[in-house]
């Protein structure tokens, strides 16, 4: 084992394929629902419900203040990528936030976003490490 690791330079490999992986984007065209006071919880089937396709730096969004949710694309987001963004909204009494994704398609009909699963990299990374 230790041969094959040193003759492909695995290392390298495997670093290589990881940053193309992470760095260069997704080619598909990211789908997500917009909707002006959409309904709580969501139904992607309710009035005045549609499916967008985003353009380049788009991702899609869900803002909430207090009941009114509306979901459409975004190009700014607060806190980052498949992240909410919660708390009082100032001048009204009322929490809300922002919502920010593009793990997925339709991934703002989520009642909430998945934060991204930093555990995962973490692993790729450190796993080298640990391969004897």
């Amino acid at each position: 084992m230790v041969l094959f690791r040193n003759y492909y330079n695995f290392d390298s490999i495997f670093y290589a394929t990881l940053t193309i992986l992470l760095v260069v984007p997704n080619t598909d065209a990211l789908i997500c629902y917009q909707c002006n006071g959409c309904t709580n919880p969501f139904n992607a089937n309710a009035p005045g419900v549609t499916q967008v396709t985003a353009e380049r730096g788009e991702v899609c969004g869900k803002l909430m203040i207090g009941p009114i949710i509306i979901k459409g694309l975004r190009t700014i987001c607060a806190g980052g990528l498949n992240h909410c963004e919660l708390g009082p909204v100032p001048g009204t009494g009322g929490s809300g936030g922002v919502c920010c994704c593009n793990d997925k398609d339709l991934c703002n009909g989520l009642s909430f976003i998945r934060p991204c699963s930093i555990l995962t990299v973490a692993i790729a990374v450190v796993a080298p490490f640990f391969v004897s």
